[in-house]
């Protein structure tokens, strides 16, 4: 079974919520699904599976564990869209807006404008071909977003300056920097 991104950062949040040996083990089959990349295979037992050493049983009951998280996701959702909607997110394009959700949980630390120019006509930030870069009388460069995915990996992510600008207002905190 292949999780996608989106499935990756809800696994690891619940079981981040949620710590013990199990949660543990879940977040070690997604970094080796990770470190494995796209279209690759990975063994599953040999990843190891964490030991209990004492087994304590929960005081409450489970139905009132899963509606407490069931509200921490609401408020946490609830959270996300008073964010969006601060730095604007219905008014940009859908491109730009795919690009905010696709690195929203992750931490940003640098978005810069490079030297390069680009080689292929895909924009890896909102996976799409900028209508810029296929006009050859005009020079555009790439921009570079670095940081962490939620999973603990290195980010390191190219594309267009539409898709960098709207990182940098999804991450403020980000270390923004054009030539």
């Amino acid at each position: 079974m292949r999780l996608n991104q989106r499935e990756q950062i809800y696994m690891q949040n619940i079981a981040r919520e949620h710590p013990g040996p199990l949660a543990d083990w879940l977040i070690l089959v997604v970094q080796a699904q990770q470190m494995a990349g796209v279209n690759s295979t990975f063994e599953l037992t040999d990843i190891a599976v964490p030991h209990v050493i004492q087994v304590t049983r929960p005081t409450s009951p489970v139905v009132v564990q899963a509606q407490q998280a069931h509200y921490s996701t609401k408020e946490s959702r609830q959270a996300s869209d008073a964010f969006l909607e601060r730095i604007g997110y219905k008014a940009f394009p859908l491109i730009q807006r795919r690009a905010i959700r696709k690195f929203m949980d992750s931490r940003i630390d640098e978005i810069r404008e490079s030297d390069l120019l680009p080689s292929e006509t895909t924009c890896w930030m909102g996976k799409h071909d900028p209508d810029e870069w296929k006009n050859e009388d005009e020079d555009n460069f790439l921009w570079l977003a670095t940081g962490k995915w939620p999973s603990g990996v290195e980010l390191k992510k190219w594309g267009c300056k539409d898709c960098a600008m709207a990182l940098s207002k999804a991450h403020p905190e980000a270390k923004f920097s054009a030539n």
